[in-house]
């Protein structure tokens, strides 16, 4: 998926990655460096219903790395959404 910001895409890439010897889905961002008054971040939910943000883990000017709170095993259908606020 691509998403065009202010000019400059954006790409997402959603994985399994291990974080402290657990898998979770992550989503990384690649981006341009957000207005001050512009706030995005990553949420996921199971029923497109109940949302929760994820948690960051990269959060530079041009990378977002956020993942799933939840383990994999917990959820057996996860969707994620991008926000962003002003």
């Amino acid at each position: 998926m691509t998403i065009a910001y202010r000019n400059a895409p954006l790409t997402q890439a959603m994985a399994f990655r291990d974080y402290g010897g657990a898998s979770y889905w992550s989503m990384r961002l690649a981006r341009s460096p957000a207005p001050s008054d512009v706030a995005a971040g990553v949420e996921f939910s199971s029923d497109f219903i109940h949302w929760v943000p994820g948690v960051n883990v990269t959060n530079a000017p041009f990378l977002l790395e956020v993942r799933d709170p939840d383990a994999p095993a917990n959820q057996p259908k996860r969707f994620s959404r991008i926000h962003v606020s002003r």
